[in-house]
């Protein structure tokens, strides 16, 4: 009997017993063992059932897996080893090994007729009871190991697979996600361009009951209206000039699992009512044919335009709004998640040099400064491209600011586009936000650097959306 002992910060707070052949741990519900802590990644690491033991595999966690003190992608584990996942400390506690388990339960079946064959015919029986076993847990085996490199394709993506965040903005979109996916009601993902609503949307559908179905992709902005037609619904043999065969559209191959819809605001209002049916009577037909096609999709759409706007313009249809709306979810834009600028500019850099087999590189002061006060007109996409170009055309070590090609905050060029009152806005934020990171969120002395009473900081933060994070545990009230 193999048992998971899970301490967190020293305490134990369960046990886990390790029956079945592949475990999955993380922050989502839908893991084995649940482990609820912000660094947790949602579906962090599994242990995989082998031949010659359990083992320990990483599936490219944002904060690593750790084991007896170092991480690891992937490595056995032996009696008494520490597991170390965030917070968590999990003992590997073996009392017997899967193999023993096999030869004992092979035994037990030859102890029947032990007495009444032979000692050769009952060698015979033995080792034919204990061939069957091993075929059949061979078996298991490799169907576990087919799960294992699919959730490990699926997980190891980079960021085209996961959607990353450490602010509490984040997080607290993060537990909407969770839910919204748990769900089977269509979302609705906002946000400006280059927030990364195709990236959260593909994270959503990882979260969901779909997740092992496909999930499928269509830019309406990107395809001509003569062609999203039939790209959304298929065609027919002859439907048109150029229709030399039939062809499944996007929706149909998108049954039982999810049809990601980005830019819907961009598309005609044509198709806007027969996607309205879609999602009313779950049918359609292909274009140029008879036979009506059922589906079952759950559908995921995300847009840069004023939706509402819209339906004022008559250019997109009110009912179809509120189908498409079960929850929606809005993406901050960068430079209002200053806790995630230089986080996020840190993960692009080692997947940069990762994937280029670069020596590794660290920003300097003056680099992290100008990351922290760049407007970020462009979002994470423009973060992404800065960084990936700075390490790639970099010659030393470090990264510049030169490198990165960002003015200074001093600059007037770093406030283009803000007027009078807008400008004034920022630089306030940025300067309270400074001395409260300075202080480690000491409120009374980021009060006082700021020559300020702690009523009007408050007061400030509020108007700015400045989040307070949480007090140290035995905090002073003057410490918060």
């Amino acid at each position: 009997m193999t048992t998971l002992v899970v301490y967190k910060e020293g305490r134990e707070e369960s046990r886990f017993p390790l029956k079945a052949r592949l475990v999955n741990i993380g922050r989502s519900s839908q893991c084995d063992l649940i482990l609820s802590d912000p660094a947790v990644s949602t579906l962090h690491a599994n242990i995989l059932a082998r031949r010659e033991g359990h083992q320990l595999v990483d599936l490219d966690s944002t904060n690593g897996t750790f084991l007896n003190g170092k991480r690891t992608d992937k490595s056995g584990l032996k009696n008494g080893d520490v597991i170390g996942i965030g917070k968590y400390q999990i003992k590997y506690e073996e009392t017997e090994t899967f193999e023993k388990t096999g030869v004992t339960r092979v035994a037990k079946q030859s102890q029947v007729v032990a007495r009444a064959v032979p000692e050769e015919a009952r060698r015979i029986i033995e080792a034919q009871a204990a061939s069957r076993e091993r075929e059949k847990y061979d078996k298991k085996m490799a169907s576990l190991e087919a799960e294992n490199t699919r959730l490990i394709r699926r997980t190891a993506q980079g960021l085209s697979g996961k959607f990353l965040g450490q602010g509490p903005a984040m997080q607290r979109l993060f537990t909407q996600a969770e839910k919204a996916a748990a769900s089977d009601l269509p979302i609705l993902i906002t946000g400006e361009t280059g927030t990364g609503k195709s990236v959260f949307a593909r994270h959503i559908h990882s979260l969901s009951l779909r997740r092992d179905a496909e999930f499928i992709v269509i830019d309406c902005a990107a395809i001509p209206p003569a062609l999203l037609e039939s790209e959304l619904f298929g065609h027919e043999k002859g439907a048109f000039t150029g229709a030399i065969a039939q062809k499944q559209g996007r929706i149909e191959l998108a049954h039982k699992g999810t049809l990601f819809l980005d830019e819907i605001g961009d598309m005609p209002p044509a198709l806007q009512s027969k996607l309205l049916r879609v999602l009313q009577e779950k049918c359609f037909e292909r274009v140029g044919g008879t036979k009506t096609i059922q589906v079952d999709v759950r559908l995921i759409a995300a847009t840069h335009r004023d939706l509402k706007a819209a339906i004022v313009a008559k250019s997109f249809r009110e009912d179809l709004y509120y189908r498409i709306c079960g929850v929606q979810l809005l993406l901050p834009p960068l430079r209002d998640r200053t806790d995630d600028i230089l986080f996020l500019a840190r993960h692009f850099l080692d997947e940069t040099v990762a994937e280029n087999s670069l020596s590794a590189m660290d920003f300097t002061a003056e680099a992290r400064n100008a990351l922290l006060h760049h407007r970020w007109e462009g979002n994470v996409r423009e973060l992404k491209n800065v960084v990936q170009s700075a390490a790639v055309l970099g010659s030393g070590e470090t990264i510049s600011r030169d490198d990165l090609g960002l003015s200074s905050p001093g600059d007037l060029a770093s406030l283009t586009g803000f007027t009078l009152e807008a400008a004034r806005g920022e630089m306030e934020k940025k300067l309270i936000l400074h001395h409260l990171n300075a202080s480690d969120w000491n409120y009374s002395k980021a009060a006082k650097a700021l020559d300020i009473d702690r009523g009007r900081l408050a007061r400030y933060m509020e108007k700015y959306g400045i989040e307070g994070k949480k007090r140290k545990e035995g905090a002073r009230d003057d410490e918060a």
